[in-house]
């Protein structure tokens, strides 16, 4: 989103032959306001935004610049927060979704190929650490599972299932005890149970898909 928003305004103007005064008009401001926003002198209001990339037939995504990669990034780290199954579908979509494009592209030559594949590498990293996230975080709520069968029927099944796991549980002991963040789930009993947190670093925010797992 390097794009300032008065300059995207300039060049969707621009490719669809529309005046400052034609925009202007249909927003009822003076073509001076637009005039202002184009020079860098200020900024539309957020209540016409939607207006505005309705105006150019765009989305607001579009509008501000945001890449297709931004948007794929941005579901992910939603689903990292909030762990609910809507969250983790619309992430999985939208990467598929992008995946295929970018081979689409590839096939057609209708870009750098060395950017796409780099953006679909990026892509395939996103994919590769959203599932990993539903992987444990799936884990985890089966061991809760059988944590609390086990604690409240002695069934010696749910009880191996739990001492099958303990390794992992180890593992979480010593990453909390190393400073890293453990996430943790309330259980149905009011007590605690441990798993894995997933965040991106600060620094891949906008670089390289260097995810930490």
């Amino acid at each position: 989103m390097e794009q300032r928003i008065g300059e995207k305004i300039t060049s969707l103007r621009k490719a669809k032959n529309i005046t400052q005064a034609q925009l202007a008009e249909y927003l009822h401001l003076v073509p001076q306001t637009v005039s202002r926003w184009e020079a860098g002198n200020g900024t539309p209001d957020i209540s016409l935004l939607p207006r505005i990339a309705d105006f150019f037939g765009i989305s607001l995504d579009d509008l501000f610049g945001r890449s297709p990669l931004e948007h794929a990034k941005d579901l992910v780290l939603r689903y990292s927060v909030l762990r609910d199954d809507h969250c983790f579908r619309e992430a999985l979509s939208c990467i598929q979704s992008r995946l295929q494009a970018v081979d689409a592209a590839l096939k057609l030559e209708m870009r750098d190929p060395e950017e796409l594949a780099r953006e679909k590498i990026e892509l395939e990293a996103y994919k590769m650490h959203l599932l990993l996230q539903q992987s444990w975080e799936s884990a985890g709520r089966a061991l809760g599972i059988a944590e609390e069968v086990a604690e409240r029927t002695g069934d010696m099944r749910f009880r191996l299932q739990r001492v099958h796991h303990s390794g992992h549980h180890r593992g979480f002991r010593r990453r909390e005890a190393a400073g890293f963040p453990v996430r943790r789930a309330a259980r149905a009993d009011g007590g605690e149970r441990r798993g894995r947190a997933f965040r991106f670093p600060p620094g891949n925010l906008s670089g390289e898909p260097n995810l930490w797992l």
